[in-house]
């Protein structure tokens, strides 16, 4: 039963606690995510270094403006980074995702196999994972600070 009214009600019901409200939307680009859509100030949108995930993220940072978001509201994370696969060619490079996305770079998390064995087995990762520390980067880049990229 929710629409963006109710959703938009929601959201600000909670705005004035918070500095954040993030929503996590389900991939693709259904009826959900257009209510989100429609009520936020801000969009991350998460892609991988692969042709299918950076087409994806494109057309949803299209939407995004269809629906009334502003481009430089729209910031691109690029998630599970190897930079191996990019090396031998199996994946695109940064500045091919962001060439295929059009969507201004946020951060890059690094492929590491210890942070999907964290988060199956609900045990926290090394204080020294590469993945931590660019999760951390990302979070001060959404408070405003200059942080620059870590890979």
């Amino acid at each position: 039963d929710l629409d963006a009214e109710k959703f938009k009600a929601l959201i600000e019901k909670y705005s004035s606690d918070y500095d954040y409200i993030f929503v996590d939307s389900p991939a693709g680009i259904g009826e959900l995510t257009e209510i989100y859509a429609k009520c936020c100030d801000e969009c991350i949108i998460v892609a991988t270094a692969d042709e299918v995930s950076a087409r994806s993220a494109c057309a949803m940072g299209n939407k995004m403006i269809k629906w009334g978001l502003k481009e430089e509201k729209l910031r691109l994370i690029i998630n599970r980074f190897d930079k191996k696969a990019v090396k031998q060619g199996k994946l695109l490079n940064i500045d091919e995702i962001i060439d295929k996305t059009y969507i201004r770079l946020l951060g890059i998390v690094p492929e590491e196999k210890n942070l999907m064995y964290a988060s199956v087995t609900e045990k926290a990762i090394s204080v020294n994972s590469d993945a931590k520390i660019a999760f951390s980067n990302i979070a001060k880049r959404i408070s405003g600070k200059e942080i620059e990229l870590y890979l």
